[in-house]
């Protein structure tokens, strides 16, 4: 447009143009910026969970037989849980049937000598029938 005094006014599309520009740069750098932070969260494994059914998960992944899924570090620490209760429960089971055998053991020793005692008490018994029968044969001749 031209003024009164015949001068070149400078065009409304003239100032706009790097208004907008400046604009467009903002957004393009919010959207950089977003973009780039998405990709950090992403590669940190905070998406893991919700991406590990499309396999897009960062960290490595686990489903256990509940159902529950377990990522990066909680992986680590719930495969750590898991074969600290398996060498427990093997401990355990390990002492249990050390324990088993030792009563087996002593239970067949009771046995052993409850039966040579009862020999014995036999043994006695019959012995003193024997002598309780030669004393009523002296004492009846």
């Amino acid at each position: 447009m031209r003024s009164i005094s015949g001068t070149a006014e400078p065009s409304e599309d003239a100032t706009e143009r790097p208004r907008k520009w400046h604009q467009r740069a903002a957004w393009r750098l919010l959207i950089v910026v977003a973009v780039l932070v998405l990709v950090a969260a992403w590669r940190a494994g905070s998406f893991d969970h919700a991406l590990v059914n499309v396999g897009l998960n960062a960290k490595p992944c686990a489903r256990n037989g509940f159902g529950a899924t377990f990522c990066g570090t909680e992986l680590e620490e719930y495969r750590a849980r898991i074969h600290r209760v398996k060498t427990e429960g093997e401990a355990t089971e390990s002492k249990i049937r050390r324990q088993s055998e030792e009563d087996n053991q002593r239970s067949r020793e009771l046995i052993r000598r409850s039966q040579e005692e009862a020999a014995a008490a036999g043994q006695r018994y019959q012995e003193l029938a024997k002598r309780g029968q030669e004393e009523a044969a002296r004492a009846h001749p």
